[in-house]
């Protein structure tokens, strides 16, 4: 999914979080470098800083499955991570030992979040939240700089790494 999504450039520019060559130390320079553009020019700007607690645990199967779709993953790859997710018995694990009780499973209604220890969340929040992100930018929310030496335009809505995001 992230290798189709990074080759077919479909990915937010602002999302840092689970892609190659993408750094959150560079991520953090770009987010300072913009504080003091918006300082040494005295211009306006607004960061309102979101760490998205609990977002894996939020993630809605359908909302994901849109996104991932978007990212043209196969039906049958979707079908196989989500069904998974949902039929899976969770118990509680402590230092003294498992509870007898479990809860998921058939029993229920299917949660939708992707679980613990579940190696496609930060990818599967990115496909989700490049979205969102484009949809910021394309409402003009966010920063337009043009660069001083080249004079090209840099239209951004954000500072984004996994589900830490600073929207500026």
């Amino acid at each position: 999914m992230m290798w189709n999504a990074e080759c077919h450039r479909t990915l937010a520019p602002e999302q840092f979080g689970s892609r190659k060559n993408h750094r959150s130390i560079d991520l953090a320079v770009n987010k300072v470098l913009t504080n003091d553009f918006l300082h040494h020019t005295k211009s306006p700007g607004v960061i309102c800083a979101d760490d998205t607690k609990s977002c894996y645990n939020l993630i809605i199967h359908p909302s994901a499955i849109l996104a991932m779709r978007r990212q043209e993953v196969p039906k049958a790859a979707m079908t196989c991570l989500f069904n998974t997710l949902q039929e899976a018995k969770h118990q509680v694990c402590t230092a003294f030992g498992d509870l007898d009780t479990h809860f998921g499973g058939n029993d229920i209604i299917p949660m939708h979040r992707v679980c613990q220890g579940n190696g496609s969340r930060p990818p599967v929040w990115a496909v989700i939240s490049t979205p969102i992100l484009d949809m910021l930018r394309s409402a003009n929310l966010g920063s337009l700089i043009h660069t001083a030496i080249t004079k090209t335009s840099i239209q951004f809505s954000g500072f984004s790494f996994v589900d830490d995001t600073g929207n500026h």
